[in-house]
């Protein structure tokens, strides 16, 4: 907080991992009635595109492609609501903010 105000914003961040429904979901439903700003992330997990020990991908391009409309899709319906939704292309955790604003409490709630 700065030494002008004391007000703390709460922000919400929602990980998206494999339901990417916006309606009836309960991660996204808690983040947005317990905190001012939501904060919405998906991960492209690039395991999931490798070759698994058998020699087949673990997903093949009809799966890739359910699965790119699927998170466009999402991206649409937050966008709706106010909400940006982050799309990472790794396996680890988000990194969203290169600077961490002491002004804001985060809330992680992972879906």
């Amino acid at each position: 907080m700065d030494e002008h105000t004391d007000i703390m914003i709460k922000a919400g961040l929602v990980w998206f991992r494999n339901d990417l429904r916006v309606a009836d979901n309960y991660s996204l439903s808690k983040a947005t009635l317990e905190n001012d700003r939501i904060i919405a992330v998906y991960c492209f997990d690039p395991r999931s595109f490798s070759v698994g020990q058998y020699g087949f991908k673990k997903t093949e391009r009809y799966r890739a492609k359910f699965l790119l409309e699927t998170v466009t899709e999402l991206k649409q319906n937050l966008t709706k609501l106010n909400i940006t939704l982050f799309i990472e292309h790794r396996r680890e955790s988000p990194v969203i903010f290169s600077r961490w604003d002491e002004s804001i409490k985060l809330t992680l709630l992972l879906n």
